[in-house]
């Protein structure tokens, strides 16, 4: 089935944090994005990395999106790692890897002019890629962090999953008495 996932690594072992996986995970609108929060105490190291992997399990139709990562120690607030994705390209430090398919992560506003938040994301559409696409699945690395200062470490980030419908349909009714 169709994910997305939030994995951390902590240079031992690759922890899903968040699977979002085959159904809609917003409202009815692009702006109806999920703002989540996560606890990586549990987890922290020396060595931590934040890996998000999309995986469309050769269903068409699928596109996700993710927006405003930060991990935060919590003792102080102190942003230990922090990204918008704001230049529309591809982050210093962060790297992406293609594991099936042709098509990597898109770092701008959506093919629509939408956008989570009105600035450029992270995003990946295999809607423009067709029906006829090869499977796609794909996965984005941040550079590594250390966890080791505080405490507690929280992970916040902006996310889209959507599929297509095709029984999607608008219906509009004009009264004119």
């Amino acid at each position: 089935t169709e994910s997305m996932r939030i994995i951390i690594d902590n240079g031992e072992k690759e922890h899903v944090i968040r699977e979002f996986k085959g159904r809609n995970y917003d409202g009815e609108k692009f702006s109806d994005f999920i703002d989540m929060d996560t606890d990586l105490s549990f987890i922290a190291s020396d060595s931590m990395r934040i890996i998000i992997e999309y995986d469309d399990d050769n269903q068409w139709g699928w596109w996700a999106g993710i927006d405003n990562i930060s991990v935060t120690g919590k003792t102080g607030g102190k942003i230990v790692l922090g990204e918008t994705f704001n230049d529309c390209v591809l982050p210093q430090g962060w790297t992406t890897e293609i594991l099936n398919g042709e098509d990597d992560w898109n770092f701008n506003i959506f093919t629509d002019g939408r956008s989570i938040d009105g600035t450029c994301f992270a995003f990946f559409n295999d809607d423009v890629l067709g029906k006829e696409a090869p499977l796609s699945k794909i996965r984005m690395y941040s550079p590594e962090f250390s966890a080791n200062e505080f405490a507690n470490y929280q992970l916040t980030y902006d996310f889209i999953f959507r599929f297509y419908e095709a029984s999607e349909y608008l219906q509009l009714y004009v009264d004119n008495g």
